[in-house]
């Protein structure tokens, strides 16, 4: 087995700069302040994969007629970068992962802003519960 070369000594142990802390550490050491990876749930993983939520995420699509639910109570109406959010997160009650209730579409935006929690979850039901109103909905 060679051993690594440093400035010309045999053995030498390669240190080099850590990217989290700035400190020097020898090759292949662990800094305890690199951030750890939050493990997801398996069970998570093969959720957003299936037939099952592919299907209810086209049906909230439908029913929210493809745009950010949050930009139409604002008077606004956006079609870009939509995705299909859990109001309540899967992590915390996975049993709400089909219902429609828990279920609302967003703009990247203010997807980012519910996940950060600067929208409440008592307004997103809110939103998801009622249908969307705007010149293209059927008239009640």
């Amino acid at each position: 087995m060679m051993l690594p070369f440093v400035h010309g000594k045999r053995g030498a142990a390669v240190k080099r700069s850590c990217q989290y802390c700035g400190r020097i550490h020898e090759d292949g050491t662990a800094c305890p302040q690199r951030p750890r990876r939050r493990k997801k749930s398996r069970r998570e993983d093969a959720f957003r994969n299936s037939y099952a939520w592919n299907r209810k995420r086209e049906q909230i699509r439908l029913r929210d007629f493809g745009v950010c639910r949050v930009c139409l109570a604002e008077g606004a109406v956006c079609f870009a970068n939509l995705s299909v959010h859990h109001i309540v997160p899967l992590a915390e009650d996975f049993e709400l992962r089909l219902q429609d209730g828990n279920l609302i579409c967003l703009c990247q935006r203010h997807h980012e802003a519910a996940e950060a929690g600067r929208i409440g979850r008592r307004e997103l039901s809110r939103l998801a519960r009622t249908p969307p109103r705007g010149p293209w909905a059927a008239k009640s």
